[in-house]
C-alpha cells in the first residue's frame, strides 16, 4: 500500500489539513523494525539522535513503543520516507502495517512536553566559525529516537539528546510540519 499511485496525493492532503503529522507503524517485533526504520531515515537525508533511555531499552531489549519525531517535513519527503520504508520491507525489513493521519492534540502535548517549549521551530543563525567547523553535508532533517514506553524511560526535556535537538531547530519552511512516527508491536504489548 504504501507504493501505491496515489501515495502522493495522499500524503499531500493530510499534510495540508493538519498542523502535525502521525504515522503509526505496527510491527511484529519492534527490535527487529527499527533497523529498518532507521535505514528508511537514513535514505531520506535525515540523521537520528537516539535517547539514552532508548538506548538502554534497544540494549536491554525492554518491549515498548518507540516514537522518531522531527520538526519540519514536507508532504514530499513524507511520502519519500513512507516509500523508503516500503522499499525496507520489500528488502527483508520485519515492518509491518503503517497508518498515515494527522496529529492529535495528544501528540502536540508530548512533544510540548518532550522539547520543553511549543513544538515550533526557533530561528537559528550559526556563528561563521560553526558554519567553518562543518566536515560533512548538513543532513536534510534530523530526527530524534526515544522511548513511549514504559513511561519510566519517557525522556525528559533536560536529556542531553534532547537539548542537542531543540537547540538544533530551525525555521520551518512553508508546508513543513511536524511528524511523528510511532513504532509498535501490532498487538499493543508494551503499551
Amino acid at each position: 500500500e504504501l507504493i501505491s499511485s496515489d501515495l502522493h496525493q495522499r500524503t499531500t492532503d493530510i499534510w495540508a489539513n493538519g498542523s502535525a503529522v502521525r504515522i503509526d507503524l505496527f510491527v511484529p517485533d519492534v527490535f527487529a523494525a527499527l533497523p529498518g526504520v532507521q535505514a528508511a531515515a537514513r535514505g531520506c537525508g535525515w540523521a537520528i539522535s537516539v535517547d539514552a533511555n532508548a538506548q538502554m531499552l534497544l540494549k536491554a531489549k525492554q518491549h515498548g513503543a518507540f516514537a522518531l519525531y522531527l520538526d519540519a517535513v514536507s508532504a514530499a519527503d513524507g511520502g519519500h520516507f513512507l516509500t523508503s520504508l516500503a522499499t525496507q520491507g520489500r528488502a527483508g525489513a520485519k515492518l509491518g502495517v503503517a497508518h498515515l493521519s494527522v496529529a492529535g492534540a495528544a501528540d502536540h502535548r508530548e512533544i510540548k512536553d518532550l522539547l520543553g517549549a511549543d513544538p515550533k521551530p526557533t530561528t537559528m543563525h550559526p556563528t561563521a566559525e560553526q558554519v567553518s567547523k562543518i566536515k560533512k553535508p548538513t543532513p536534510k532533517h534530523t530526527a530524534l529516537l526515544f522511548a513511549l514506553t514504559p513511561p519510566t524511560a519517557r525522556p525528559v526535556a533536560t536529556s542531553k539528546e534532547v537539548r542537542a535537538f531543540a537547540d538544533g531547530r530551525t525555521t520551518r519552511k512553508s508546508g513543513a510540519v511536524p511528524l511523528i512516527v510511532v513504532i509498535r508491536t501490532a498487538d499493543g504489548a508494551g503499551l
